[in-house]
């Protein structure tokens, strides 16, 4: 826990509610794991709770990771489109922020070699 982490929530005890910034919630539609072939899209949509900044990018392995939608229907959300290049695991990271604080979600992809 950080230092924001540890300052909002002091703020929580003391001060109402609806005045407390509380730390923004990130639900991946489908789960965290997937598994795909190489060169195959891996489609899933990212849903927050708050009006948030994003960042997303790849961790680990070879991919392409890019939003499926230029506008996406609204703050909220995300439709993201990860493209896997070799066969190895591949490990895509979401930062959501509500500032201060920020929190993270690990999508990791089985990738297995290209069927042909």
């Amino acid at each position: 826990m950080g230092t924001t982490d540890f300052a909002a929530r002091l703020k929580w005890a003391t001060l109402p509610p609806e005045q407390a910034k509380h730390p923004p919630e990130i639900d991946v539609t489908g789960g965290l794991k997937y598994s795909a072939a190489v060169g195959q899209p891996v489609r899933f949509e990212v849903h927050t709770h708050a009006k948030t900044t994003w960042k997303f990018w790849i961790e680990r392995g070879e991919a392409e990771l890019t939003l499926a939608d230029e506008r996406p229907q609204s703050t909220d959300l995300r439709n993201l489109v990860l493209t896997p290049k070799s066969a190895s695991e591949v490990h895509a990271i979401i930062a959501v922020t509500l500032f201060p604080l920020t929190r993270y979600a690990r999508v990791v992809v089985n990738v297995t070699p290209k069927r042909g």
